[in-house]
């Protein structure tokens, strides 16, 4: 009997060491592959607002803007103005992509509604963004909100505000997920048109 302990103990011992390696392992896998896709792929934007201008008068139109986060960091995007006191929509891209993304629907819906679009470049997103990591959804939403008070602010002339009470959101993957956030927050997104919803941020990395 006494053996016997003596042998599983030894086993034990034996195994301990292999169980610690592959726990380290793991997390070291896991942190390097979050740090790895925190920082997304970038290329060229597919078009610029410049170059829509030459399939539909509304490209022209188009204009960059820039607003501060709630971190104190800085988003920038591209605001199609519709009517008025018309409705307000935010495109929202996948990772991996950018505004240039969302471009071509942001100036059908506009021309179709007289809406307002603002297509943001999510964290980590687009030609030299201000800030160069990806969050997955946890800032992104933060973000989200915060370009949702900037086109509150937005004011024609007479200082009215451009937009009326009602916002919606599209968002694809990351911006999905970013979105869901945002309208269980905020009652006055009113509206969410989602596509390929990951269950969470690490269902997304």
């Amino acid at each position: 009997m006494r053996n016997l302990k003596r042998l599983i103990k030894s086993f034990y011992q034996l195994l301990l060491p292999v169980f610690v390696l592959v726990l380290l392992a793991s997390a070291g896998g896991a942190i390097w592959l979050v740090h790895s896709y925190a920082e997304p792929p970038r290329a060229e934007y597919l078009i610029t607002p410049a170059k829509f201008a030459q399939l539909s008068s509304r490209g022209a139109q188009v204009t960059d803007e820039t607003w501060e986060n709630s971190d104190g960091t800085t988003s920038r995007g591209w605001l199609l103005r519709g009517t008025p006191g018309m409705p307000a929509v935010v495109l929202l891209h996948r990772y991996g992509g950018d505004r240039s993304h969302t471009l071509n629907l942001g100036v059908k819906l506009n021309e179709t509604t007289d809406f307002t679009v603002l297509m943001p470049d999510l964290r980590g997103h687009g030609l030299e963004p201000a800030v160069d990591r990806s969050s997955f959804a946890g800032c992104e939403a933060d973000d989200t909100a915060t370009a949702i008070e900037f086109l509150k602010k937005v004011t024609v002339s007479g200082g009215k505000p451009l937009v009326g009470e009602k916002i919606g959101i599209y968002g694809v993957e990351l911006g999905a997920l970013s979105a869901l956030v945002v309208a269980a927050r905020d009652p006055s997104v009113e509206t969410i048109v989602l596509e390929s919803v990951p269950k969470s941020s690490t269902d997304l990395i």
